[in-house]
């Protein structure tokens, strides 16, 4: 079991039932799988305690397809760019061991993990209850193995000293006058209030790779200086890549005003309606003209119509701002939200099958009410996720990289918003946006309705609302993941000293 285990980071709430589906692939298809046969296949989930100690780090001059198992746990972990992880390990003598792809044990250690004091040294851990997390490089030099044990004592940490992630954490952990304060439970909650006046937090919640830290409310310190513009933060994904919205396309936040939009066009207007393919019935009724089978949802409709798409947009502005940037980005996992349902508190859900005949078939009578609205304005209960439920895409229409997307609707509402409501108080509104009286779209779907889909985005009074993507002339507010372990050389994150980025 120990070469065939797998680690997923995941949250487990209270009452909460989680599935879990096993596949099972050959790799190599070539080879004779007789023995394989009549096999059988079994499976155990251990759950851990969130205040056990996770241990990360690198294997320098490992080979490929060596791996790291700590026997105590029958735990395995590949070694990908020389790194690896472990979870769940609790306090005992942990014995360590680099195999190759034939089982073979190259490296063999002990590593001596125990509650206390925070300490480090040689190969022994110590470490208290308040979520302390060590970071244990395994270092092999011919037949010698060493763990060099870091960041012991700081708190909830695994981010190496020197990133952003790093500098962001501790930041928040700090506080002071007019910073934002780490808070594990923001101070209002999210989908149900907009964020308060004075509310400036780093929160928690989960998404799809683990914790990850979200900046709510009427934040001043999450500014950035990058690839020769201004950003600002809006949160540590739990793979600790970072992500990061355009504020302004000039580099000094001091003087930034949010020029967003410059350059990346906008999409919608009348004068759009035949690059969209609609064609009339009549006066009063319209249909979509759909041509592939395969546009089933609205992100491809906009990639695939136009000249004046989100899709186009964004790939302009990748292309002719980002090109020389692309190392330090990471690709893709834009989130697209393409379930449905027949009304907003998500009654019956629409199979793809209904959906693509509601699409060819649209008149004024037809609606349909995408995931993202449901969960987020038509259930009793808002649930607001940073986990994706739809489709993750990394790559536009034409093939091309996708490095460049938007925030979803659910990200809208961590950082402070609220759908139907106005919110003067929260990072995402910016004083161009006002003056100018734009509202930005979201990569998040909102209803369907008569001819055209509608999508969430932010107006000028900061407000999360619908807006159609035939009909109105939306803005384009880029937003880039940093790759983990992204470098500060300075800035401590306000708008007068961003956050300089290596």
């Amino acid at each position: 079991p120990n070469e065939n285990s797998y680690i997923i980071e995941n949250q487990i709430n209270k009452n909460e039932v989680q599935t879990y589906v096993i596949e099972v692939e050959y790799k190599e298809m070539n080879v004779d799988q007789s023995d394989d046969m009549n096999k059988t296949l079994e499976a155990k989930i251990d759950i851990f305690d969130t205040k056990s100690l996770t241990i990360k780090g690198t294997v320098t001059n490992s080979s490929e397809n060596d791996y790291v198992v700590i026997h105590s746990k029958e735990q395995t972990s590949e070694i990908v760019d020389g790194k690896y992880k472990f979870i769940g390990i609790e306090p005992d003598t942990h014995k360590i061991t680099i195999k190759n792809r034939k089982t073979t044990t190259t490296k063999q250690t002990t590593l001596n993990v125990s509650k206390g004091e925070p300490s480090a040294s040689g190969s022994n851990i110590t470490y208290n209850d308040e979520k302390n997390i060590a970071d244990a490089d395994i270092t092999i030099t011919g037949s010698t193995v060493t763990i060099d044990v870091k960041n012991i004592g700081e708190g909830n940490l695994s981010f190496d000293k020197g990133t952003l992630a790093y500098e962001i954490y501790m930041n928040a952990k700090k506080g002071g006058e007019g910073r934002t304060i780490y808070s594990e439970t923001p101070l209002t909650n999210p989908a149900e209030e907009i964020s308060g006046e004075n509310e400036r937090t780093l929160s928690l919640t989960i998404d799809d790779y683990g914790n990850s830290y979200y900046y709510r409310g009427n934040v001043l310190d999450n500014y950035v200086n990058f690839a020769g513009m201004c950003w600002r933060i809006v949160r540590i994904s739990g793979d600790e890549s970072i992500k990061l919205i355009l504020e302004d396309q000039d580099s000094t936040c001091a003087t930034s005003d949010g020029n967003w939009d410059a350059g990346t066009g906008y999409f919608g207007a009348s004068s759009d309606l035949n690059d969209l393919n609609l064609i009339s019935n009549n006066e009063s009724s319209y249909q979509i003209k759909l041509l592939a089978a395969d546009i089933k949802d609205y992100i491809n409709y906009l990639n695939s119509y136009g000249t004046k798409s989100m899709a186009m947009s964004f790939q302009n502005f990748q292309s002719s701002k980002l090109t020389e940037y692309f190392n330090k980005l990471k690709n893709g996992d834009w989130c697209l939200d393409d379930m449905a349902y027949n009304d907003d508190v998500g009654t019956t859900k629409l199979s793809n099958e209904t959906r693509y005949e509601l699409y060819s078939n649209a008149t004024l009578e037809t609606t349909f009410y995408y995931d993202s609205r449901v969960r987020l304005y038509g259930k009793t209960v808002k649930q607001p996720s940073l986990k994706c439920n739809g489709t993750n895409m990394n790559k536009f229409a034409n093939g091309t990289d996708m490095y460049v997307g938007s925030l979803t609707a659910d990200e809208i509402i961590y950082t402070g918003g609220k759908i139907y409501a106005n919110n003067a108080n929260f990072y995402l509104l910016n004083n161009y946006q006002v003056n100018q009286q734009l509202y930005f779209a979201s990569i998040s779907p909102s209803v369907f309705g008569s001819f055209a889909d509608h999508i969430f985005g932010v107006n000028y009074y900061g407000t999360v609302n619908n807006f159609s993507v035939v009909n109105d002339n939306g803005s384009f507010r880029p937003v880039i993941n940093l790759k983990s372990n992204i470098q500060v050389a300075g800035g401590d994150g306000t708008q007068s000293n961003p956050y300089i980025i290596k």
